[in-house]
């Protein structure tokens, strides 16, 4: 009877501990994981599915784990908890047992390498958690269908630009890496490398964000657009780049901003995109945050929706900071003003990782009280209406002859007006020329449209040049305005003459003279030769308000 006892106990000592377990550690799932090659990292999203509640979850990350940038896990679609490093484990802890959640993992720029031509992509995956085995599903999204897999560690078919797998009861604790070659002539990439940002506070109203980037090729096709998502409460107020400022809403070399309910979107087009791996190019952008404070501060560091593992914050101040939750690296004073290198704490990825600078600041050298002005302003104006009326008075006879003048110098600065008006709008039907070509080599307008647009355009041109022409004519004193003109009607006949070298490249090549990257890299570079042509040339006209 003892025996029996004993025996029924120890029974339910061994169930107690299997339910146990099962509570915290479901027997099986089913794991959904869709990968995407995005602009410099790589996105991977796990949908794991349970038919046991758990509160954990362990991967092995052996030999993944320098790849991995970050990674959280969202539960009700909202609610973020981000997953923890320890030893070769990444850990991701429920406040409350759950069944199905989403678990991101962001991977660095160093999965991608260039070797004799080929872009070599090593894509980590985890397969299964430790402890618990698992039926996986793996969809891979590359940039292009010229695609080779190096190393099938996984057993996957190639469907176009997808790379699928389905795997069975994989063992708990497995991560591979899936490695693949890309022809990098067929696609766009790139990365922002670098992004050091500078936050001035001058003011109590306003402070000024100024963020440079360096944005690196990782293909050998030119990406000519990037667009930057930012929150609806930044104003974008400028773009440069190393050769000045981008025009907003032009044609090349411009930028434009479009405005949503939840966010602005920032589209630049660069004026010397990264056409090769490694190949770089930096933008500067000026941003803007109205603030209400008087003497404390918090300022939102956000990210993109590109993964940027190195970047510098630095707040310049006019007058001094204290920091409440950074850590400062560095301290630097010029003359009222104090500079601040901070500590970064983790690395950027748009709303995820975005955290605030709190601080309290005192800003030296405040403006003069607004009445001063005003009394200051009443006493010059006065000055002056008394001036002029005593002046007015005593040079009364000469009142007709000096209008005769400014009629003559009005002519004239109207005239002056209209050369550069007509000049600058050469240029434009230049740049629209540039923009038709695109057009064509992209196959959007026929060859018959292509011709009919560049036989319209040139005679657009020739008309407005006949225009300053015969403006030239009736001014008086123009030898330095000839110079200029005869300079800007030297570069546009160059600027033509380099114009048809594009459609004798494509002549040669569909004779098959030429290969198809040699013929990318001659439009290539007289694309950029006639862009920088324009640059000068408008740079040029600028001299024409001079005169």
């Amino acid at each position: 009877m003892t025996f029996n006892r004993l025996a029924l106990f120890m029974l339910c000592i061994v169930m107690f501990s299997l339910l146990t377990n099962v509570s915290s550690q479901p027997a099986f799932f089913n794991i959904n994981e869709n990968v995407e090659i995005s602009q410099g990292f790589i996105l991977e999203k796990l949908k794991v599915n349970s038919s046991d509640p758990f509160t954990y979850l362990k991967f092995n990350i052996s030999g993944i784990k320098n790849y991995i940038s970050i990674a959280y896990v969202k539960v009700n679609e909202s609610v973020i908890y981000r997953g923890k490093f320890e030893d070769n484990l990444l850990v991701f802890e429920m406040p409350s047992p759950q069944r199905i959640i989403e678990i991101t993992i962001l991977y660095k720029s160093n999965v991608f390498s260039a070797i004799n031509g080929s872009l070599y992509v090593s894509i980590p995956l985890v397969l299964s958690p430790v402890g618990i085995s698992s039926n996986t599903t793996v969809s891979v999204s590359v940039p292009t269908r010229r695609l080779n897999i190096i190393n099938n560690t996984i057993n996957a078919k190639v469907f176009g630009d997808i790379i699928r797998s389905n795997l069975t009861n994989v063992k708990s604790g497995t991560s591979k890496i899936l490695k693949v070659s890309l022809d990098p002539d067929s696609f766009s990439l790139f990365s922002i490398s670098q992004l050091n940002r500078t936050i001035v506070i001058e003011k109590t109203d306003f402070i000024k964000i100024i963020d440079e980037l360096e944005i690196t090729g990782l293909s050998s096709v030119k990406t000519k657009e990037i667009h930057l998502h930012y929150p609806k409460n930044i104003e974008i107020l400028g773009v440069e780049g190393p050769l000045g400022p981008y025009v907003k809403n032009g044609v090349s070399s411009s930028y434009r901003v479009e405005s949503r309910s939840d966010k602005k979107i920032l589209s630049i087009r660069l004026r010397s995109p990264p056409q090769n791996y490694g190949d770089k190019e930096y933008v500067k952008i000026i941003l803007g945050l109205k603030i209400n404070s008087t003497d404390t501060l918090s300022i939102p560091v956000f990210g993109y929706d590109f993964l940027i593992e190195n970047y510098s914050v630095t707040v310049k101040v006019r007058g001094k900071a204290e920091f409440r939750n950074v850590n400062i690296l560095k301290e630097e004073e010029n003359g009222n003003y104090h500079i601040y290198y901070l500590k970064t704490i983790y690395p950027l990825y748009n709303n995820i990782t975005s955290y605030k600078i709190e601080l309290s600041f005192r800003l030296l050298g405040e403006r003069t009280p607004m009445f001063i002005y005003m009394a200051l302003f009443t006493i010059i104006i006065l000055v002056l209406l008394g001036t002029l009326y005593f002046a007015y008075l005593k040079r009364s006879a000469k009142r007709i002859a000096k209008a005769k003048e400014e009629v003559i110098e009005k002519e004239r600065e109207d005239a002056y007006l209209k050369i550069y008006e007509y000049e600058k709008t050469r240029i434009q039907l230049l740049e629209t020329l540039i923009e038709t070509w695109r057009a064509f080599e992209d196959k959007k307008i026929s060859r018959q449209t292509y011709k009919q647009r560049y036989s319209r355009l040139l005679r657009k041109e020739s008309s407005y040049s006949d225009r300053v022409n015969d403006l030239l004519k009736a001014v008086e004193e123009r030898e330095n305005l000839e110079k200029e003109l005869d300079y800007i009607n030297e570069n546009i006949l160059d600027f033509k003459r380099l114009y048809k070298m594009l459609e004798k490249t494509m002549t040669s090549f569909n004779k098959g003279l030429i290969s198809k990257r040699e013929y990318r890299r001659r439009i290539d570079d007289t694309l950029r030769d006639l862009e920088e042509r324009i640059e000068k040339l408008y740079e040029r006209i600028e001299r024409l308000r001079e005169l």
